[in-house]
């Protein structure tokens, strides 16, 4: 006969003399006690930059003993889940501040083929200012009258449907234009546009459309005297028409005193289509810049420096007047020793006239 089976000893009952600390659970199945599961002295959360981590307790409780009932044979295991990520933002540019995101993979795709890694810029169908980042990017102004600022690396440039701007903070000196493949070369490489009328540099502008005013300055005067305007005729005539002044106004004027043939001509520039991309880019001084460097010239004998010119000709275009800067050259060692006028305003009624 077999040995009876030991016993099995009874547990004690929850709040009960054997249970005096009332840590115990009474049911047959009760499973064991476990601590609470501490999270790892290294820890790191994988949020979104940015997001607050503020939910996350800053200290942990230590390990209490407490009563848990038996999990449901069906209920998976619990896991801690990620905080849910941000949106990403979307594509469109405010024209406050500029706003990058990766280009779809189809497109990522296509301008990688061209050898540039890209962050596209798109605008809206209004008037947007566009910045790009430090490598190569597309920059797409879609509709309105936008102005593209320009970055470092090899961009591409798409102005759309409207009146688009290429504004860099370069001298005419320091870039070179193709319009036939529509390449501007700089010093860190060749930007490529498309859909653009003017790009705009410190010391003045190449016009590329039949449309600006610059354009008819230059077509009427033409018909009229059989040679191109001068930089001062260019930008007066072509402030005037910016001002409200008419086509029709400036024909007539030219038209004073001329012969037939010469009117005809006239009246046939002035009815010619104002559309279209120019044969050759027209440039055409900035006022401020021109008269700077007129400044420099008769003051000091030559061009400055670059940094120095442009320091000058930001404080010319903020509004400082022509004569406090005359008298500051002369006082420069370059002026004192070319002493070629007695003052700042005598430099700078002999550096305006230019303009008369």
């Amino acid at each position: 006969m077999n040995a009876p089976l030991p016993s099995r000893p009874a547990k004690p009952i929850l709040g009960s003399d054997n249970d005096p600390d009332g840590i115990f659970v009474a049911a047959r199945d009760a499973i064991p006690i476990l601590p609470t599961p501490r999270l790892p002295d290294a820890f790191s959360w994988p949020a979104p930059i940015g997001e607050s981590l503020s939910f996350l307790p800053l200290e942990f409780p230590a390990a209490q003993a407490m009563a848990v009932p038996a999990p449901a044979p069906s209920a998976p295991p619990a896991v801690m889940a990620e905080p849910p990520r941000p949106d990403p933002p979307p594509s469109a540019v405010l024209s406050e501040q500029p706003a990058f995101h990766q280009p779809p993979p189809q497109e990522r795709i296509v301008i990688e083929e061209l050898g540039l890694r890209a962050l596209r810029v798109t605008g809206t169908s209004g008037g947007d200012r566009l910045f790009g980042g430090p490598g190569d990017d597309r920059l797409d102004g879609l509709g309105g009258d936008d102005i593209l600022m320009d970055s470092p690396g090899r961009d591409l440039l798409y102005g759309g449907p409207g009146h688009d701007t290429i504004r860099y903070d370069l001298l005419r000196a320091e870039v070179s234009l193709d319009t036939r493949f529509q390449r501007i070369g700089l010093e860190d490489g060749e930007d490529q546009y498309d859909g653009i009328e003017v790009i705009d540099l410190r010391d003045g502008d190449w016009f590329l459309t039949a449309e600006d005013p610059a354009a008819l300055v230059q077509r009427l005067w033409l018909a009229a005297t059989g040679h191109a305007p001068t930089a001062a005729e260019m930008i007066r005539e072509s402030a005037a028409l910016q001002a409200g002044g008419t086509a029709e106004a400036l024909a007539g004027s030219l038209a004073t005193g001329a012969g037939e043939a010469f009117r005809l001509q006239i009246q046939a520039a002035l009815d010619a289509p104002r559309e279209g991309g120019l044969d050759q880019p027209l440039w055409v001084p900035d006022a401020d810049a021109l008269l700077l460097a007129r400044l420099c010239e008769l003051g000091l004998g030559g061009a400055p420096g670059r940094d120095a010119f442009l320091h000058w000709l930001d404080e010319l275009e903020g509004g400082r007047s022509p004569t406090s800067l005359a008298a500051e050259l002369l006082a420069t060692p370059e002026g004192q020793a070319q002493a070629a006028y007695a003052d700042g305003q005598a430099l700078a009624l002999a550096a305006a006239s230019w303009m008369l």
